[in-house]
């Protein structure tokens, strides 16, 4: 597998059978690939695209499993924690070539226990980095 940050949260993932771009945007310039992971962005940037996932919910494709988790670009206090705050984003996890793999998106807040459970474990962890990134250390 060949991982390639294109800036932000941009990534190229080539596996040996199938090739995923995670948030593609014009910064990155076109890109190559089969599979476009969109949890912002206009996945429109991308050639020879056949699948496009920006919405939560389990796939597969090209024998790769994919897991979109709902999540939010800004956290919650206490207060809101039954509002929405921010906009949506997505995270993706998914396995190529044997390496489990997440993509946290735009996420902006701590990720629920509900989430860590359901993910399992990662070996390969991708973020925003750059300016306007959510997180803080």
């Amino acid at each position: 597998m060949d991982i390639t940050w294109h800036g932000r949260s941009c990534f190229t993932i080539k596996g040996k059978r199938v090739t995923l771009v995670t948030n593609p945007n014009k910064e990155a310039g076109k890109l190559k690939g089969d599979v476009v992971l969109s949890s912002l962005e206009d996945p429109s940037e991308v050639d020879g695209v056949r699948k496009i996932f920006d919405w939560p919910g389990e796939y597969e494709v090209c024998e790769v499993p994919i897991v979109g988790f709902q999540a939010w670009t800004k956290s919650k206090s206490k207060e809101e924690e039954e509002k929405q705050v921010g906009d949506p984003t997505i995270l993706f996890y998914f396995e190529v070539d044997g390496f489990k793999c997440l993509h946290l998106g735009d996420l902006g807040h701590v990720l629920t226990s509900d989430m860590v459970n359901e993910i399992g474990d990662v070996d390969i962890l991708m973020i925003k980095c750059g300016s306007n990134s959510n997180l803080e250390a």
